[in-house]
């Protein structure tokens, strides 16, 4: 076990672990299916069975199941972690976790220990750990993984290239300021794609050369709102923003496109307003076939041309929570999780 210093020296699935409470959800069009969760969903077990199964109730404990059966297969002794997020290759599995708060007394203070946070990799199949790495940032790490490497920022102002395999640090890239990658796209070419809050901007970074390549400054945000990260289809970049109007303004939601080759801003599509006394949360667009699918301020699910931005379509979802859903694609359908765990699934042929 290792310490990520200040300085710097010489395809993939991802879980979220944590709890809400779910709330109603009803869908105006009779074509699409509303389930209180994904576990009820008809087809749930035959997708779940491709994907890894996760049991972390145990403190102190990851296990990994069979997907169907629920059959123990491997367990691994983890830190005691207040939240983690688990991100997979088909042969290893990376964990970034966030130890839980331990309060200290003494005589002269009283006060709580910040957290220790790092990251975990093991051998998907056999449960086997491979190592571990302790983080110098605080909150939750997150790890993005790409050609036998685990990308990670944080509070040290860099973004760290580390092996997969051992866990040794290959490559570091300075950036001048904390790095979240939450707000990061490492995509299947390689090409890394960042966004920053302050100022409001994106940024393509070659991992090879540690260049950054351009930088976009975009419309002043409200802060966190890119909070979402990026994503990539037809050679075009997308990002959803809340854009501050100024004053006691309605809240913009937009959705930017830049092109990933220059950084030049070739469109955008509205996608409504909010109260600016109730900031959205804003979840990821979806790139799909040469679309981008993204959910309104009114809770409308939009189709957006990829490379021109022309809006295609608008089908009522029904609740302006689904701003912060998740969007993903499972078969033919197009599976929207809300925060609260609810389900809505669109058949993809309603959608132009």
């Amino acid at each position: 076990m290792s310490d990520m210093g200040a300085a710097c020296s010489p395809a993939e699935s991802a879980l979220e672990i944590d709890h809400a409470a779910p709330f109603a959800l009803a869908a105006p069009d009779d074509r699409i299916s509303v389930y209180a969760s994904r576990a009820e969903m008809p087809w749930h077990g035959a997708w779940a069975s491709t994907s890894p199964r996760f049991d972390t109730s145990a403190p102190g404990s990851l296990r990994r199941r069979e997907a169907t059966s629920g059959a123990l297969l491997w367990q691994l002794e983890v830190p005691d972690w207040a939240h983690a997020r688990i991100t997979t290759t088909p042969a290893v599995g990376v964990v970034a976790y966030a130890e839980r708060s331990l309060s200290t007394t003494s005589s002269s203070r009283c006060g709580e220990t910040p957290p220790a946070s790092g990251l975990l990799a093991f051998d998907l199949h056999s449960g086997k750990p491979l190592w571990h790495q302790r983080y110098s940032g605080g909150g939750l790490p997150f790890p993005l993984l790409h050609a036998g490497e685990v990308y990670v920022g944080g509070g040290d102002r860099a973004i760290h290239a580390l092996s997969l395999h051992d866990g040794h640090q290959t490559g570091c890239i300075g950036m001048g300021a904390p790095v979240d990658l939450a707000t990061a796209l490492l995509d299947d070419q390689g090409r890394l794609f960042l966004g920053d809050t302050d100022p409001a901007r994106l940024l393509r970074i070659d991992p090879l050369t540690r260049a950054v390549l351009w930088m976009a400054e975009m419309p002043e945000a409200v802060p966190a709102s890119l909070a979402a990260r990026p994503v990539v289809e037809a050679e075009r970049v997308a990002v959803s923003l809340a854009v501050q109007n100024g004053g006691a303004a309605p809240i913009s939601l937009c959705l930017f496109g830049f092109d990933a080759s220059s950084g030049e801003r070739v469109w955008e599509v509205a996608l409504g307003e909010r109260d600016a006394t109730h900031p959205p949360a804003l979840a990821a667009p979806l790139a799909d076939n040469e679309r981008f699918y993204v959910i309104s301020a009114r809770g409308e699910l939009v189709v957006i041309d990829a490379l021109e931005g022309r809006e295609r379509q608008r089908l009522t979802l029904g609740d302006p929570a689904l701003a912060a859903a998740i969007l993903e694609r499972i078969g033919e359908h197009l599976v929207v999780t809300a925060p609260g765990g609810n389900v809505q699934v669109v058949p993809l042929a309603l959608l132009a």
